[in-house]
């Protein structure tokens, strides 16, 4: 299994991902996939809703899960 990523290299993740269907199948991939939207969508239910990021791999995924619930990523621009 992984570790944390601040103790991992990149080609760990890497090799990871290009090895996943040894972890875990496309079928369960999927199923947390669908349950993760569910509760983000009931969570948010209807409101102004907003997360932060990174622009790091969580956050990539994040970002995906949110945009298949609505929630569009936003830009923000601070010039001080």
């Amino acid at each position: 299994m992984l570790q944390k990523k601040q103790s991992m290299k990149n080609e760990a993740w890497i090799a990871a991902l290009n090895n996943i269907e040894q972890t875990v199948s496309y079928n369960d991939l999927n199923v947390l996939v669908e349950k993760t939207v569910s509760d983000i969508a009931r969570a948010a239910g209807g409101k102004r809703t907003a997360f932060c990021w990174s622009g790091g791999k969580d956050s990539l995924v994040l970002a995906r899960l949110c945009s298949m619930v609505g929630i569009p990523a936003a830009s923000i621009c601070w010039n001080p």
